[in-house]
């Protein structure tokens, strides 16, 4: 797995529909959240006035009239967050040597992608049919071969 940082922010006020990009504005009850960053190997966990910056750019660069509305928001709030990621940037589901089930590394597509791998890891546990295809199922799989590790020449 590798540690991906991510900062989102948040504003109380403007009402949006869902909408995503490369980054995303999402309704939060209150006013809008937007974001994120997505720096890999990073791991610190303040919140950095330059990450906002960078995510009221992205915004704005989709979303302008959107990205007026957040500028004249009273105030903004942040979060930071570290992912984990796969080698292969897919997320692991299935079942691991000794029986044991796992969903991990959905990097930022958790939101997403957890609902139906936690199906698909259910049918697991339960012996029935997965909701995903047989295909998919494999790409997900913790014994795939892009999760293997390498192994270097004999010295």
């Amino acid at each position: 797995m590798t540690p991906v940082r991510g900062q989102a922010d948040w504003v109380e006020g403007p009402s949006v529909r869902a909408v995503a990009w490369g980054g995303y504005a999402a309704p939060t009850g209150q006013g809008v959240l937007f974001g994120a960053t997505h720096d890999r190997g990073r791991t610190d966990l303040a919140v950095r006035p330059e990450d906002s910056a960078r995510n009221r750019d992205t915004l704005r660069s989709r979303a302008p009239a959107l990205a007026d509305r957040v500028e004249a928001a009273p105030s903004a709030q942040a979060r930071v967050a570290v992912r984990a990621t796969t080698a292969d940037r897919l997320p692991i589901a299935g079942r691991l040597d000794g029986g044991l089930l796992m969903l991990g590394g959905l990097g930022s597509r958790g939101l997403c992608l957890a609902p139906l791998l936690g199906e698909h890891l259910a049918a697991l546990a339960l012996g029935l049919p997965s909701p995903l295809p047989r295909a998919l199922a494999g790409r997900v799989r913790p014994d795939r071969p892009a999760l293997r590790p390498k192994v270097g020449p004999r010295t």
